[in-house]
């Protein structure tokens, strides 16, 4: 496919990295006849060209990162120097002016200006995932994606810390483009791969069901030369791409015979890209991969096996076992399932072992004094984080999260292994006295539902008892005073079936709200007022029932102002 070209119009570029990978181009056209001061800002923030702000920061966009991400709704970068937010700085100063707002927020992909109010526009910018009317007259639009919206929805799609994303998502490189210049949107790294990153940049006819099937063998061939020469990063990124284009033909009305060559072209896909995350060891990943991948053959052999080591790569032990005992009688003649089953019940016997030396002093005794049911303690889950343990969830509504990386969707996560502190009975503290263990790993839900105002409540619960010795550190007093042959007796609380299930209640709702059980949240009584908000340059806040800011207004003022939440902009104090 050949390159799009600029003609005579302005185009500029943003490369995306995620993480360690790269994402794609985002290829921008500029509104130069209707908005030319602010495109201008923009365009010399793309290239670099103007040097060392005020700030001591050079004016360029390269290495600032989309610092907020909010879905269904845009992402924002352009801060270059604070990185979050709170900064940034125009080619023309500070601060520059509303050039005017001819423009709309009508659909996905328009870049606008961020704003602390009027007249105070910067270097920070964002782009639509939707159409956002709401922003009309307020943020002034200067351009629109013309190729890489794909990029813009993998960042909506990266998970984040209310609006903050987990992973750092940086704009690599930028630039401007001359007339007539490529866009080169496809990447030369001499494997077969000679297409964009997302298959809406592409001039290829979907409906051409042979064509795509090859294309996406010829970028699965790129990712197995990425993996033989240990680029595990980019091999999965090439695997994922090619799951992308095979994936537009379910967009066709396929019947059986080739949906079935799709798929059968899918599932190597999905395998390969399970094989890259467990060599990264993002196990989490990898085992959201495989139960895509057992969606599709749930007797596949190679999905159990690397299901198994997903499993083994958590410490989760038993369902390793489960799948690569499965996997064996799928493939008995397998000498690679057959070592993982060796390293997995070695790793098992040497648990057991050190579990045995721990315990063997210890097992038959208890705390002098003490009758049988005294010494015990029922201890809560501590917020360390461990690896997931797949049990069987059940949830009360039908949630779904969207994959990540993939195209399927996954239910709700069941609970996870957590440690949990052994916490001593107040009664047997003295200096000098600690005990071992003083901790254990358990299954918990807690923290594991994803859907807001919900959280995954045990419904299954199991009391296993841990033995744990009291040892003395320091003075000969406190030597003398604690045998070492002293030990108690902890019950510790496991989960073995979670449930999610609302835990709000009007009690949590405010005297402007009401409670709604069906969506588990609190609802504003009078929204009268909502419609009022685009005209007062605000938006409506179902939290507070009342016009507030824009998320995207940018709430950095100049020295001797300060930003008001009524007006939504920067007054002198």
């Amino acid at each position: 496919m050949a390159d799009k070209t600029c003609g005579q119009s302005l185009h500029v570029f943003l490369d995306v990295k995620v993480g360690e990978e790269f994402v794609g181009r985002i290829v921008v056209e500029l509104f130069t006849n209707v908005v030319p001061k602010t495109c201008e800002n923009f365009r010399a923030l793309c290239t670099g060209e103007m040097g060392v702000g005020s700030q001591g920061k050079p004016l360029h966009y390269k290495g600032s990162i989309f610092h907020r991400i909010i879905r269904e709704f845009m992402v924002q970068c352009g801060d270059f120097t604070n990185f979050n937010g709170t900064g940034g700085q125009s080619i023309y100063g500070e601060k520059f002016e509303d050039e005017n707002f001819e423009l709309k927020h009508d659909k996905p992909g328009i870049l606008s200006m961020a704003n602390a109010g009027p007249n105070t526009n910067g270097s920070q910018f964002f782009i639509t995932t939707v159409a956002t009317p709401h922003l009309d007259g307020k943020h002034v639009v200067f351009g629109q994606v013309v190729r890489g919206l794909g990029v813009v929805k993998h960042l909506e799609s990266v998970r984040t810390d209310g609006d903050v994303p987990l992973e750092k998502c940086v704009v690599s490189d930028c630039g401007q483009f001359k007339a007539g210049e490529d866009w080169n949107l496809i990447i030369n790294d001499g494997t077969e791969d000679v297409f964009p990153s997302f298959p809406e940049d592409s001039d290829l006819d979907f409906t051409s069901i042979d064509q795509i099937l090859q294309i996406g063998e010829k970028i699965k061939s790129a990712g197995n030369m990425c993996f033989k020469n240990e680029d595990i990063v980019n091999a999965n990124s090439k695997y994922k791409k090619a799951l992308r284009y095979l994936n537009k033909l379910h967009d066709n009305d396929l019947n059986d015979d080739i949906t079935k060559r799709v798929v059968a072209q899918e599932l190597p896909c999905l395998l390969n890209s399970a094989a890259c995350l467990l060599r990264l060891k993002r196990y989490d990943a990898a085992l959201e991969v495989l139960n895509e991948a057992l969606d599709i053959g749930p007797d596949n052999a190679k999905a159990l096996y690397r299901r198994g080591q997903a499993f083994h790569g958590r410490r989760e032990y038993e369902k390793s076992l489960a799948d690569l005992k499965r996997a064996q009688t799928l493939a008995p003649n397998d000498k690679s399932i057959s070592s993982e089953l060796a390293a997995v019940n070695g790793e098992i016997e040497a648990y057991k072992a050190r579990e045995r030396k721990a315990y063997a002093k210890i097992r038959h005794k208890r705390l002098d004094g003490d009758s049988v049911n005294e010494g015990y303690l029922t201890v809560n889950a501590d917020d360390f984080n461990e690896d997931m343990s797949a049990v069987e969830v059940r949830c009360d509504r039908n949630f779904k999260k969207e994959s990540n990386s993939l195209h399927r969707q996954s239910l709700c996560r069941p609970p996870r292994k957590q440690l949990v502190a052994l916490k001593m009975p107040s009664k047997y503290y003295m200096p000098g006295v600690y005990h071992r263990p003083n901790s254990y790993e358990v299954d918990r839900c807690d923290g594991v539902c994803q859907h807001p105002n919900h959280m995954c409540l045990p419904i299954e619960k199991q009391i296993i008892e841990i033995y744990s010795r009291l040892l003395n550190a320091g003075s000969r007093a406190t030597r003398q005073s604690v045998p070492p042959e002293k030990c108690m007796r902890i019950k510790v609380e496991k989960h073995v079936l979670c449930s999610c299930q609302c835990v709000m209640s009007a009690k949590n709702c405010n005297e402007k709200q009401i409670f709604s059980e069906d969506r588990c949240a609190c609802e504003c009584r009078d929204t009268s007022q909502a419609k009022t908000c685009s005209q007062k340059n605000r938006m409506w806040s179902n939290e507070k029932c009342q016009c507030v800011c824009p998320p995207t207004t940018s709430r950095d003022c100049s020295s001797g102002a300060l930003f008001d939440e009524t007006t939504c902009r920067c007054l002198q104090t």
